[in-house]
């Protein structure tokens, strides 16, 4: 099976200083990956650093089997950035008309919505069930409407990989599961690769399938069963810190 996201060697500096160095991995249709780290261990920069946000150093990235360079096919990747909202709440914008920014990065000429962008936001209000709220605007929303928003917005353009920066960090307990069991759905039953960002390590093994934990290096990127089964990884967080990891994903 061919990669859709490879990462060799990658490193990325602020200045004299690197925020990430020699990390390499590869994404695969399908996966699940959470990944998580300490403040500063460069997750968020990782991130960027694959969706062209921020220079590399040095290393490479592959998009899709093309070099970051030549890739033009943004529409097959969804980002949801840590703020919820790239859009200003009170920006005079119904649901249904912040969904259909989604639909512009595969227009090449005429940003016009036909009969058909219609149809695919209709049905992507209806498969998240916020078809009730197409009239309102963003301000209007909890935290947990807006988080469907955006993802809604994301997944209009219908990508092969989505990416969240700790996206429930606004959510109380009950909208974050709702929407890890989304995200979770989306993953099992259509095939959408996922890429969260995430503190919480001892959660994130309930619906991730692989774990990538960073410190500005790469200190374990793998399954959570190779993860609990690791010496050394038990030698780097401590027995009970690794049982806390294994028995929520287990």
């Amino acid at each position: 099976m061919k990669a859709i996201i490879e990462a060799d060697n990658l490193t990325v500096c602020y200045g004299s200083s690197e925020a990430i160095k020699d990390i390499t991995f590869s994404v695969y249709s399908g996966d699940f990956v959470g990944l998580t780290g300490p403040n500063g261990s460069g997750k968020t920069t990782v991130i960027k650093a694959l969706l062209g946000l921020l220079p590399i150093t040095k290393g490479k990235i592959s998009l899709f089997g093309q070099t970051q360079k030549s890739f033009t096919d943004w529409g097959k990747i969804g980002y949801l950035p840590q703020k919820l909202s790239s859009l200003n709440p009170l920006f005079p914008a119904s649901v249904e008309e912040v969904v259909f920014l989604g639909l512009l990065s595969k227009k090449k000429m005429l940003k016009i919505i036909t009969k058909d962008d219609k149809e695919k936001v209709q049905k992507i209000l209806n498969a998240l069930e916020i078809s009730d709220l197409k009239n309102k605007t963003l301000s209007e929303l909890s935290g947990g409407q807006q988080q469907r928003v955006m993802l809604a917005r994301s997944l209009v353009a219908e990508p092969d990989v989505l990416i969240f920066d700790e996206p429930s960090t606004a959510l109380d307990p009950e909208s974050r599961e709702a929407f890890f069991a989304l995200i979770q759905k989306l993953n099992k039953e259509n095939g959408i690769a996922i890429i969260l960002i995430t503190h919480d390590i001892g959660c994130i093994g309930r619906f991730a399938n692989k774990l990538m934990y960073l410190d500005k290096n790469l200190i374990y990127f793998g399954s959570f069963s190779e993860f609990c089964r690791s010496g050394k990884m038990s030698s780097y967080f401590g027995p009970d810190s690794q049982h806390i990891i294994c028995h929520q994903h287990n």
